[in-house]
């Protein structure tokens, strides 16, 4: 009666026995689902790296904002007292104006008192000579 061929043998006859065959695709199954796993855990790293990337991102994101909102918060103050003193210029020069225009009224009206006291200074003068020379 014919041997039966023995499944490890590294002979021909050997590897083209069903259970050659099985063992074959026992072995390669096995390397797969080892492979699956590493590639998995590998996979795993990855994506807690990924999500650590993505909160920096957002920390990163927030922080740009925040600089965005305290900029735009000091420029829209900047603004205002740039407003501010915008509006104190205009109000001192009107104020300035207001005081040259008084001043001038002020002189112009002194000078007429003075010139009117010089004409009767004169005029009393004139009379004390001419009760002089009487």
């Amino acid at each position: 009666s014919p041997t039966r061929a023995d499944p490890s043998s590294p002979t021909a006859e050997g590897r083209n026995t069903p259970q050659f065959h099985a063992g074959a695709l026992k072995e390669q199954l096995s390397n797969f689902m080892q492979r699956t796993q590493d590639l998995t855990a590998e996979n795993k790293v990855w994506a807690t790296r990924a999500a650590e990337l993505e909160k920096q991102l957002a920390e990163a994101n927030a922080g740009r904002d925040s600089i965005r909102n305290f900029n735009a918060d000091e420029l829209q103050h900047l603004e205002d007292a740039q407003n501010a003193l915008e509006q104190e210029r205009q109000e001192l020069n009107a104020q300035k104006a207001a005081l040259l225009t008084s001043t001038s009224t002020l002189v112009s009206g002194k000078q007429s008192e003075l010139d009117t006291a010089q004409q009767e200074l004169a005029a009393q003068k004139a009379a004390l000579e001419t009760q002089r020379a009487e």
